[in-house]
């Protein structure tokens, strides 16, 4: 196994990859809410540290998925320029801009059920084929994986949201 294979498998017992269907599937929601429905997190009295985390992430999402985020379509101005009036309220911030291209970005999204982003898409199913092969390992080695954790993690549906 390759390391990053290990550390995959390693997530996959630990928990980390429960919630990794649905939060992938439903991230320009997740994007919307934030814009849109919970000004007050991003305001100066949540304080800069909240601020700064959040900055980051987004900052890491839009440079790991930069090829994937990209606009090519003819309208991609006028998606900015929208995008930008639906951020209008945390202008100020310093994770604006990644805010804005993120959400001009779920403007151009054709095909809403889809994971619209290649290399995200592609982590998923490495994941999904991870899960799988761990559960297939626990049938072979009972006595190493205990699929009682998985089936709390994951349960017996790990693909919750397909």
């Amino acid at each position: 196994m390759e390391l990053e294979e290990l550390q995959v498998s390693k997530n996959i017992r630990e928990g980390l990859l429960s919630f990794q269907d649905y939060s992938v599937s439903k991230w320009f929601h997740h994007m919307e809410t934030l814009i849109e429905k919970y000004e007050p997190p991003l305001s100066e009295e949540v304080g800069r540290d909240a601020q700064q985390n959040l900055f980051e992430a987004l900052d890491e999402f839009t440079m790991f998925y930069q090829e994937g985020l990209r606009l090519e379509d003819i309208d991609a101005e006028n998606w900015r320029r929208d995008a930008a009036e639906d951020c209008e309220a945390h202008e100020i911030l310093p994770l604006f801009e990644h805010l804005r291209d993120i959400w001009a970005y779920t403007l151009d999204i054709k095909d809403r059920d889809k994971i619209g982003i290649p290399e995200l898409l592609e982590a998923v199913k490495r994941n999904r084929k991870a899960v799988e092969a761990v559960e297939a390992m626990e049938a072979v080695e009972a006595e190493k994986i205990d699929l009682s954790t998985l089936e709390v993690y994951y349960d017996r549906n790990y693909f919750k949201c397909t």
